[in-house]
């Protein structure tokens, strides 16, 4: 779990400085790639999941919106419409049929 430990500060100081440049293709290629890792991982060794939690927490979960890390968002929506718009807002999935 060391190595593993280690190789998670390393992508998280990656991460922090494609943020940080705005590149959002560097950040969705690092998730991807650990996320493909840490699959792999539990897979292979289920009796890990506490311990990479634990790890997940401390070195990615700071890198979270504060919203995020707790779990729980917030949404605030502000909506105008006039003549015969209409307005559709969702805090989360929202389905809409028309006929």
């Amino acid at each position: 779990m060391a190595a593993i430990e280690a190789e998670l500060a390393d992508v998280r100081t990656e991460l922090m400085a494609a943020r940080g440049e705005g590149d959002a293709q560097v950040e969705g290629e690092l998730a991807a790639d650990w996320q493909r890792r840490l699959r792999r991982l539990l897979r292979d060794n289920p009796s890990l999941v506490d311990e990479l939690r634990r790890v997940l927490d401390e070195e990615l979960n700071p890198l979270l919106p504060p919203a995020e890390q707790a779990g729980i968002g917030q949404v605030q929506q502000t909506a105008q419409a006039s003549g015969q718009a209409r307005i559709y807002q969702a805090g989360g999935n929202q389905i809409i049929r028309e006929v």
